[in-house]
Formats: structure tokens, C-alpha cells, sequence
């Protein structure tokens, strides 16, 4: 593995949720002597984009940072949802809050599909308008994955100077152009959030540029210019929330309140039944994929 979670998961691995058999989320397969950290599972919360979404340069003083859920709630010691029975089975795709599985292949971009599909269930959800159409989202809604991985690893219009030193902009090896580089270098949800809450994205694929087609049928695409950061947003995301996935009931509280939620754990096709659906890694490793989790059934054999 190159750098980040980044492979393709060639069968839907959603509906049952054995987090306590998954392994933590890290940068790489290496050293897997080293403590392993605690597995994070990542909600957002989104608002529609302004109809027009001009590039300013400038960070919203009113988004929140990230929160750390301990206490088995997802939003706040209010929530309703902490004191709900919890089913033994859930599915959010049966109840129209997910929208279609996407094909990220050929590049390592499971960090943004991942991401990208947890803020389109959370619109869908709550009924947040989707800017493209003004309408409440649906499962027609599609986020841009290569605008959030471009602008994740590419500098942006910035005319105040305030995003100095926050580029991550790798170097690629001689010889190999920067789009298809970054493209399959990687990453996970940290760096999903950070980008999004800059709101540099989430954009729409309905913009022909910036379709994930585009990059799936080119194998050397252009860069896109830092007018595709800020100007095409059809949402943004105000805050994001962490649970732990050792507390299962915050887990499960987090994909009912929220649609779904993204995570990484470690992909090894040893270890997948494609025949079943069915994966289990007993390695005490780190993380090489995201994907979207919408349910569970606690009565998974």
C-alpha cells in the first residue's frame, strides 16, 4: 500500500456492523507492532450552500471544530436519541436516506467516497436543500470526489493570505504528473474534514468538470483551477462529529441520527467472504480502506 486508506471494495460491506471485531484507523500497514489507535467513527453535520458560493479566501468563524462523542450521545446530553430503544436491526439504504454505491475505481479515493456519502445521507436525512436543485436532497444527490480530493491536497483562491501553511499539497516523483498522483495517493476522514469545513466543496457532479467520470475514463486529467474550490458548493459541512467505535450504542445512535457515518478498517481479500457479503480481519493492524456504514443486525451469525 502506497500511503492512506485508499482500496477498492469490490462488494457492499454495509448492512452488518461488527465493530468489535474491526481494527483502528491509521496511515499504513506498517509496523503493526505499534499500539493500535481507537477506532473513529465520523458524522457530519451540513447545511445548504448559498446560492451563489463565491470564492473568498476566508474561514467561516462559525464553524465548530470536530467533537469528540464519549458519552454514548451524538449530538449534545439533550438528544433525544440517547434515551430511544435501540432495534437490533437497521438499515438506512431501506428507508431512502443512502444514495447509490459509487465506483471509485481506478484511484485510492475511498476517503472521499466515504466522506462525500456520509454528508449526502445526512442531507437527505434532515432534508437539507440541495443547492443544485433547491429542493430537499434525494438520492439523485451526487458530491464531487474529485473536487474534494483536488482542493484536500491543492492549494485555493485565497486572497487574504489566511490558508498560508495549510496546503498539503504532496510532490510527486519525477516523471509522474500531480492529478493522477494525488488521485491515488490517498487519505481518510481527518483530511475529508478538514477540506470540507474550509468549504471548499462539497460541490456537485452535475458541473461536467468536475465528474468523477471524468477522472475514472482519463488516466492523466487536468488540474482543476481554484474556481472549482469555493463557487460550485452545494452544501457545507458545519461540523463533524467522532464516536468511538468500542461504544456500539453511540455508533448506532450516530447512523440513525445522521443517515450513515464513514470509518476505515483493514481490507485484506483473504479475509472476505464475496459469496456471503461477509469480512473479518483478526489482525491487530491498521487501516487501508473507508467505507459508509448504514446499519446493522445484531443477529448476523
Amino acid at each position: 500500500m502506497k500511503h492512506m486508506n485508499k482500496r477498492f471494495l469490490p462488494v457492499l460491506l454495509t448492512l452488518v456492523l461488527l465493530l468489535s471485531l474491526m481494527p483502528g484507523t491509521a496511515l499504513s500497514v506498517e509496523d503493526s507492532e505499534a499500539a493500535m489507535p481507537e477506532p473513529q467513527m465520523m458524522a457530519a453535520e451540513v447545511r445548504t450552500a448559498p446560492a451563489s458560493s463565491m470564492p473568498t479566501g476566508r474561514i467561516n468563524v462559525e464553524i465548530p471544530g470536530g467533537r469528540a462523542i464519549t458519552d454514548g450521545l451524538v449530538a449534545s446530553t439533550q438528544n433525544a436519541q440517547a434515551t430511544i430503544d435501540l432495534p437490533t436491526y437497521y438499515n438506512s439504504t431501506e428507508l431512502g436516506y443512502v444514495t447509490p454505491v459509487r465506483n471509485q475505481s481506478p484511484w485510492g479515493t475511498c476517503w472521499a467516497h466515504g466522506a462525500l456519502a456520509s454528508v449526502e445521507s445526512y442531507m437527505i436525512k434532515h432534508g437539507i436543500i440541495d443547492g443544485t436543485t433547491g429542493l430537499p436532497a434525494t438520492t439523485d444527490i451526487n458530491l464531487s470526489e474529485y473536487q474534494l480530493v483536488t482542493f484536500a491536497y491543492n492549494d485555493a483562491y485565497d486572497a487574504l493570505g489566511m490558508l498560508t501553511g495549510d496546503s498539503h499539497r504532496p510532490t510527486p516523483p519525477p516523471g509522474e504528473n500531480f492529478v493522477p498522483y494525488i488521485l491515488d495517493y490517498g487519505g481518510y476522514g481527518v483530511l475529508a474534514t478538514y477540506t470540507l469545513m474550509r468549504w471548499e466543496g462539497a460541490a456537485s457532479e452535475t458541473t461536467p468538470a468536475l465528474s468523477y467520470e471524468v477522472i475514472r475514463n482519463d488516466y492523466n486529467p487536468e488540474e482543476l483551477s481554484s474556481e472549482y474550490a469555493y463557487a460550485y458548493n452545494v452544501a457545507h459541512v458545519q461540523s463533524v462529529d467522532w464516536i468511538p467505535t468500542s461504544n456500539r450504542d453511540a455508533v448506532k445512535r450516530a447512523i440513525i441520527e445522521n443517515g450513515s457515518a464513514t470509518f476505515g478498517y483493514a481490507h485484506y481479500d483473504t479475509y472476505a467472504n464475496y459469496t456471503t457479503g461477509a469480512y473479518y480481519c483478526p489482525l491487530n493492524t491498521y487501516s487501508n480502506h473507508d467505507v459508509t456504514v448504514v446499519g446493522w443486525d445484531d443477529n448476523y451469525s
